[in-house]
């Protein structure tokens, strides 16, 4: 990756249709290359230019310039000022342990990757998510020191799954080996974003995974559900808990995302959904769905997860 900060005027990004929007990704399948430029603040953008064999030696503000001339629509690229050009080698690492002795790794510390599919800073937040909650409650001695012991069980498949993903995409974008593959590349890719709207790509499954909505330690050996089995589709311990909307005690409400506003004062949240005053019937519905039951108890982990001991 070639990496610098641009300054486009306001006109300027205007006249190419910049400011309907705040990413653009232009691909060329023939060179097996993209250019993805990202809106920051004002004039201020980001510009990345991706191509397998790129070397430091190369890199300039005009080669990034006259990529831009060959590979953007028309009206063409606007005129802009690059700087802070800098070079960036794409690496796929995962440590051998997140934690040794008294040493925890989260984020890149713990694990690099391609930045296709902006995972990055997800998966580092959602380490950090993880891990600081279990490590206020072991030095508070509110938990004893195995609970650490879950960090890396629960966040290493994540990490396994982001660098899978994101060396995937890139190969897909980058890779010229096969003919067939390349073929099918030029011929395929812009066929599908012809006939399927934008706002269906990518598929709902895979953006949801991508904004980490769908994330789940439900199948880590961390998590357990006690008591009856949950109703088919119902939520489980190990995942996360959908943003709900939430009566407070003392008046006023909040959405369970906002239970991270603040830091986590308590070991654990009880949250209760009940039916009084009477619900109406989408309401009920819709929390059937979502537990399997119009009333029930759900213990939270400060991170907004589904703790091992749900109740119902």
């Amino acid at each position: 990756f070639f990496i610098a900060d641009a300054v486009i005027d306001k006109a300027e990004a205007e006249r190419c249709g910049m400011l309907s929007h705040e990413l653009f990704i232009i691909q060329d399948f023939s060179l097996a290359s993209f250019i993805l430029i990202v809106h920051m603040q004002g004039s201020q953008w980001r510009t990345y230019y991706c191509a397998k064999g790129l070397d430091r030696s190369i890199m300039s503000e005009e080669f990034i310039k006259e990529k831009c001339r060959r590979m953007f629509p028309a009206p063409g690229p606007p005129e802009m000022t690059l700087h802070d050009l800098s070079f960036y080698r794409v690496d796929c690492r995962l440590v051998d342990a997140y934690r040794k002795g008294p040493c925890l790794l989260a984020g890149d510390a713990a694990h690099c990757h391609s930045p296709a599919g902006g995972q990055g800073m997800n998966t580092g937040l959602q380490d950090a998510a993880n891990l600081g909650w279990k490590l206020a409650a072991v030095l508070r001695q509110a938990a004893p020191d195995s609970l650490l012991q879950s960090y890396d069980l629960e966040r290493r498949p994540c990490a396994e799954w982001v660098l899978r993903t994101s060396d995937g995409i890139f190969v897909a974008i980058t890779d010229q080996s096969s003919a067939t593959r390349s073929a099918l590349r030029k011929v395929l890719v812009p066929l599908l974003t012809s006939l399927v709207p934008a706002s269906f790509l990518p598929p709902r499954p895979y953006r949801e995974r991508l904004f980490g909505l769908t994330i789940s330690y439900a199948d880590c050996s961390t998590c357990c559900n006690l008591g009856d089995s949950a109703p088919a589709g119902a939520l489980v311990a190990g995942q996360r808990l959908p943003d709900l909307p939430c009566a407070v005690a003392g008046g006023g409400e909040r959405f369970t995302l906002q239970l991270l506003e603040d830091p986590p004062c308590y070991p654990f949240l009880l949250l209760y959904v009940a039916r009084s005053p009477p619900l109406p019937d989408e309401v009920r519905r819709s929390l059937e769905e979502f537990r399997g039951h119009s009333e029930a108890g759900v213990l939270l982990r400060p991170c907004v997860y589904v703790a091992p001991a749900p109740c119902c």
